[in-house]
């Protein structure tokens, strides 16, 4: 009984790492701000899939107990009586002898690698290197094009695209263009002040708003930069008169 204590151990904290890595990816499925995490956590689900699938209890028990441990422990205590009980132990010797590559130094090496090529990946995800988006997000092409607007170098960030929609813009437009999106959008003038923090510090690489004594601030009204905020469209922009080049921060929230 003893030989099946370590063996046992592992299979529960290998299970205990599944049921985080499977959280940690479902929490933030529709969650915004984890893209360095997110390609990391999907092919830590994909790979981890098959410990699921030879347990298939372990759904059951995420489902009616949630959390790590809960999701762990009767997963663990279900699959050492099912396999120990129908095959005497034979499944978790092959378990872990089947491990014995995974604590090798070539493993290591090989995950290591891996894990630093996606954390690259996820980076330039993060910071939008090279851009991934250029244009016009779609909750502005419709006015922009019914102004006649010809932005350059316009590109844009994505966050959100559920039902609930929020993006950042970024493009070159003269004084004039301005006046009028912001005719169209209801936007007026507002106080340097209302520019809070988290619209100044936005991912991606070219989102660097300056609020220089030439700046120019319009908002649709109190902008809601933390959270969901009230129903409606709401916009926030920065337009800064030395460079032309504006800086916009949209939230669509339909329901």
């Amino acid at each position: 009984m003893k030989r099946w204590i370590v063996p046992t151990l592992a299979i529960l904290a290998i299970n205990v790492l599944v049921a985080t890595v499977f959280k940690a990816t479902m929490d933030g499925f529709f969650a915004r701000g984890r893209p360095i995490l997110d390609p990391l956590l999907l092919v830590a689900s994909l790979a981890a899939l098959p410990v699921a699938v030879v347990q298939p209890w372990m759904v059951v028990a995420g489902k009616t107990l949630g959390g790590v441990l809960g999701t762990a422990l009767p997963t663990t205590c279900l699959s050492v009586l099912i396999y120990v009980g129908a095959n005497r132990g034979r499944w978790l010797a092959t378990a872990w002898r089947g491990t014995a590559f995974l604590r090798t130094w070539k493993a290591i090496a090989i995950v290591g690698a891996a894990v630093v090529v996606l954390l690259g990946y996820g980076l330039a995800n993060h910071v939008d290197f090279p851009v991934r988006s250029p244009g016009v997000p779609f909750e502005l092409r419709r006015v922009v094009g019914a102004q006649g607007i010809t932005p350059r170098d316009s590109r844009y960030y994505r966050f959100t695209l559920f039902i609930d929609s929020e993006a950042i813009w970024r493009a070159t437009v003269s004084e004039g263009e301005l006046v009028s999106l912001a005719q169209a959008l209801d936007m007026h003038p507002q106080p340097a002040s209302e520019v809070s923090e988290a619209f100044l510090d936005m991912p991606p690489y070219w989102w660097r708003p300056v609020l220089s004594a030439g700046v120019r601030v319009l908002s649709t009204g109190k902008f809601p930069t933390e959270g969901r905020g009230p129903d409606g469209f709401h916009v926030l922009a920065v337009w800064n008169r030395d460079d032309r080049v504006l800086y916009m921060w949209v939230k669509n929230q339909t329901f």
